[in-house]
């Protein structure tokens, strides 16, 4: 009777310890204050060369500069995407954002796991334009002058 309650123990103890280990990730905090997680889960591998870090995983690659890298540590992903604001001054035409009185260096585009992507960003001199047309479907951060929009992109 012993053995099979040790057995069960030591089995609910090694399923808890694997769903928990699915949230664990690579976490890049970077200068800025932003944080970019990879889930080790994705098998996230670092290599640095040419003043870069590089992390590359089953699902994406990316590249940061070693000067914006803070730190990298490892912890537990984020499961919400949080500073999302519903009211800003922008609008939406077609895959492009328009912001309104912000100035083009300070938008910065991030997939929903929070890489980095590069997208179009054009000031006309009022308005600033992110086209999203080069990107693939999905969800993306827009980070505006101190404000965060959600995109659905389909």
């Amino acid at each position: 009777m012993k053995k099979l309650l040790l057995s069960i123990a030591l089995a609910v103890c090694g399923f808890t310890a694997s769903a928990s280990a699915a949230d664990e990730a690579l976490c890049l905090k970077m200068k800025d204050g932003t944080v970019h997680s990879f889930l080790l889960n994705e098998k996230p591998v670092i290599t640095m060369g040419d003043g870069k870090l590089n992390v590359a995983t089953d699902m994406t690659t990316a590249t940061y500069s070693l000067y914006d890298v803070r730190e990298y540590v490892f912890g537990t992903a984020s499961t919400a995407i949080n500073g999302v604001s519903t009211s800003a001054d922008f609008s939406r035409n077609g895959d492009n954002i328009v912001f309104h009185s912000v100035d083009a260096k300070n938008v910065a585009v991030y997939a929903a796991n929070g890489t980095a992507v590069n997208a179009a960003v054009v000031n006309d001199g009022t308005d600033t334009t992110v086209s999203m047309t080069s990107l693939p479907g999905g969800v993306y951060i827009i980070k505006a002058s101190g404000i965060s929009i959600k995109v659905n992109k389909k």
